[in-house]
C-alpha cells in the first residue's frame, strides 16, 4: 500500500479514540448483562484482571510495532517469532475473528433499533447497518479517524454520565432513598462459586478484545514514536477504570440476579428509577457504541487481508486500492460475509448475538497469546 501523506494520517488524539472505538462496544454494553448473570459480585474481579492482561497485550503490540514496523502487525510477528505456517494461521485466524466482532456488533446493535422500532425484523436493521459502515470505510485514514473520533467521544461521555448519574443515585436522596451498598453487601461474592466466575472470563475477556487494531493503524498515525506510548496507557487507564467503575454502580442500583442478556445491564439498572428519557439516551449512545466497535472492526480486517495479499498469503486480487488508500476490494470481500449475518438473523434472533460473540472472544484469546509469545520470542 502507498504510505499516506503526513497530512491524510492520524493524531495521536485520533489513534486513542480509534482503540477505545475498538474496545468499547456491545461486549461491554450488552454482554455484561451475561457477565453478571454468569457470575454475580464476583464479576468485578474478573473485569480488573483481564483489564490489567489488555494493558499489557496493548503494550507489547505497540512495542513491536515501534521496534519492527510491519504491514500486518502481530501476524507479521508471528511469523518472525515462530515461521512463515504460524503467520499465514494467525493471519487468518485474525480475519475470521475480525469477521466475527463485526457480526456480534452489528447484530447488537439490530438489537438496540428493535428497542425503537419493534416491527421491523432484525435482519434489516443488519444489512442498512452493514452498508452504511461499507460506506464510512472508503474515507481516507483521516477522515475515518475523525468520524471513529467522533464516536468514541459519544461512548466516553456518556459512560462518565452513566457513572456520575449511577454514582448519585446511589449515595444521594435527589432520586429517593439512596441504594447505598445494601445490594452489594447484602449479595453472595461468588453465588455460582469459583466456576462461575471462570465461566465469564471469555465473555469479560471479549469486552476488552479489539487491541489488535490499533497495531494494524500504527503505520497510518503521526508520529508514532512519540504518540503511541501515551496511547496506550490513556487507552488503558480510561477503559479499566470506565468498566470497572460502571459494572459496581450497576451491582449498587438493583440486585444483581435483575440482570441478564436479553437488555443492556446500563438500561435496567435504571429502568427502576423511571428515568425514561435517561433510557432513551442510553440506548442511543449503546447503539452507536456497537457501530463504533463494528467500524474499527471493519478497518481491521481489510488491512488485515490486504496485508496476507500482500504477503502471497491471500489472492493478489485484494492488493488493490482505491485513491484514498483503501483497500477497496478486501474491504468489500470481507464485509460481504455480513449477508450471511443477516440470513442467520432471520432465523436465530434470539440465539445469534451469543453465538458469535463466544466464538469471536475465544478466537481473541488466541490473537492474545500470539502476541504475548511473539514478544517473549523477539525480545529474547
Amino acid at each position: 500500500m502507498v504510505e499516506s501523506e503526513s497530512a491524510k494520517k492520524m493524531s495521536g488524539f485520533s489513534l486513542t479514540m480509534m482503540a477505545l472505538g475498538s474496545i468499547i462496544g456491545a461486549g461491554m454494553f450488552l454482554g455484561s448483562g451475561l457477565t453478571l448473570q454468569a457470575t454475580g459480585p464476583s464479576v468485578l474481579f474478573a473485569y480488573i484482571l483481564l483489564g490489567i492482561l489488555m494493558y499489557f497485550n496493548l503494550s507489547f503490540l505497540a512495542e513491536l510495532s515501534l521496534f519492527d514496523p510491519e504491514k500486518g502487525s502481530f501476524q507479521s510477528y508471528a511469523a518472525k517469532a515462530f515461521g512463515s505456517g504460524v503467520g499465514f494461521v494467525i493471519g487468518w485466524l485474525y480475519w475470521i475473528s475480525g469477521i466475527l466482532v463485526m457480526s456480534s456488533e452489528v447484530t447488537a446493535a439490530a438489537i438496540f433499533f428493535s428497542i425503537w422500532l419493534p416491527t421491523i425484523p432484525q435482519w434489516l436493521f443488519v444489512l442498512g447497518l452493514a452498508g452504511a459502515l461499507t460506506a464510512l470505510n472508503l474515507l481516507d485514514a483521516r477522515g475515518f479517524g475523525k468520524v471513529e473520533s467522533g464516536l468514541s467521544i459519544i461512548k466516553v461521555i456518556a459512560l462518565i454520565g452513566f457513572i456520575l448519574l449511577a454514582a448519585s443515585i446511589a449515595f444521594t436522596p435527589w432520586f429517593g432513598q439512596a441504594a447505598g451498598l445494601r445490594h452489594l453487601t447484602s449479595a453472595p461474592l461468588f453465588p455460582h462459586s469459583w466456576g462461575g466466575l471462570a465461566g465469564s472470563l471469555l465473555l469479560v475477556f471479549y469486552a476488552y478484545s479489539g487491541t489488535s487494531v490499533v497495531g494494524l493503524a500504527i503505520d497510518q498515525s503521526k508520529n508514532p514514536q512519540k504518540t503511541v506510548p501515551k496511547v496506550v496507557l490513556a487507552t488503558s487507564i480510561l477503559v479499566i477504570g470506565l468498566y470497572v467503575l460502571s459494572i459496581f454502580l450497576i451491582l449498587l442500583l438493583n440486585p444483581w440476579s435483575i440482570y441478564n442478556a436479553s437488555i443492556s445491564p446500563f438500561i435496567s439498572a435504571l429502568a427502576s428509577y423511571h428515568l425514561s428519557f435517561v433510557l432513551n439516551i442510553m440506548n442511543f449512545v449503546i447503539l452507536t457504541a456497537a457501530l463504533s466497535a463494528m467500524n474499527a472492526s471493519m478497518f481491521g480486517v481489510s488491512r488485515m487481508l490486504y496485508a496476507l495479499a500482500e504477503k502471497g498469503e491471500a489472492p493478489r486480487f485484494f492488493t488493490h486500492i482505491n485513491r484514498k488508500n483503501v483497500p477497496i476490494k478486501a474491504l468489500l470481500f470481507s464485509n460481504a460475509f455480513l449477508l450471511l449475518i443477516a440470513i442467520l438473523s432471520y432465523f436465530i434472533p434470539n440465539q445469534l448475538y451469543l453465538l458469535v460473540t463466544g466464538a469471536s472472544g475465544l478466537l481473541s484469546l488466541v490473537n492474545i497469546f500470539t502476541i504475548t509469545l511473539s514478544h517473549w520470542k523477539l525480545h529474547t
